[in-house]
């Protein structure tokens, strides 16, 4: 993504091993400061998510992430991974799926989301919908009953 395009900004929420690594491409590759920003918060940073337009999750390997009970709470189109437990909420119906380790495809998903408000909404509403009903208090836990039972 172009780095004079003002009407995109990344946020990323928390810090990690990979916040160097981020700020080194920020300084390589010449990229101003209002392009990316790095919050250090940790606790309940779902409350900032409602900011947002959209939720990018990029993982290479992961298991269930909350993060994207939040994004989905949020009403966020998603944009993730499927590695790991991340294909037990994210589907092609409510999110936007891409391959792990490929940047343009998550510049390709940004771009259609914002050109395709109509198709981003729907994926948030679908989100949302599969967040509310399939993981309630209730059914998470009778699935974490079965597990130990089995």
């Amino acid at each position: 993504i172009k780095k004079d395009n003002k009407d995109i900004l990344f946020v990323v929420i928390g810090d990690g091993p990979e916040k160097h690594n981020l700020e080194s491409m920020l300084l390589k590759y010449d990229l101003a400061e209002d392009f990316l920003i790095f919050t250090n918060i940790k606790k309940m940073a779902y409350e900032y998510l409602k900011a947002f337009d959209i939720f990018v999750l990029p993982s290479q390997k992961e298991g269930f992430p909350y993060a994207l009970l939040e994004a989905g709470l949020a009403k966020l189109p998603l944009i993730t991974t499927n590695v790991g437990g991340i294909s037990d909420l994210a589907n092609y119906q409510n999110s936007i799926m891409i391959m792990s380790r490929e940047p343009e495809q998550i510049k390709k998903a940004i771009y259609f989301i914002l050109e395709n408000k109509e198709r981003g909404n729907n994926i948030s509403e679908v989100l949302h919908k599969d967040v509310i009903e399939k993981f309630t208090l209730k059914e998470m836990t009778e699935k974490t009953k079965k597990v130990y039972e089995d």
